[in-house]
């Protein structure tokens, strides 16, 4: 990974070249594909949501899912 500071009209952006794995670059194409997303809007997502979630975990929370039926099963983030 590799990462510049960018000054252009975005002030306060980080430019970042990223491998991805198949399966991730699957999953973010899959965001983007039919929505108005775009690659960068569903990264800078993605890494908010896994900080809040990385966040609330170490404060003693505990990530719960819960399907239609209103069973529940704690999710592990890897």
């Amino acid at each position: 990974m590799t990462a510049t500071e960018s000054s252009g009209p975005g002030n306060g952006t980080e430019r970042v070249n990223v491998a991805l794995l198949k399966k991730a670059s699957a999953a973010l194409e899959g965001l983007v594909t039919g929505s108005a997303s775009t690659k960068t809007e569903a990264i800078n997502r993605a890494i908010i949501a896994y900080a809040f979630f990385e966040d609330q975990l170490s404060d003693g929370c505990q990530l719960i899912l819960r399907d239609r039926d209103g069973n529940e099963q704690r999710v592990h983030l890897l």
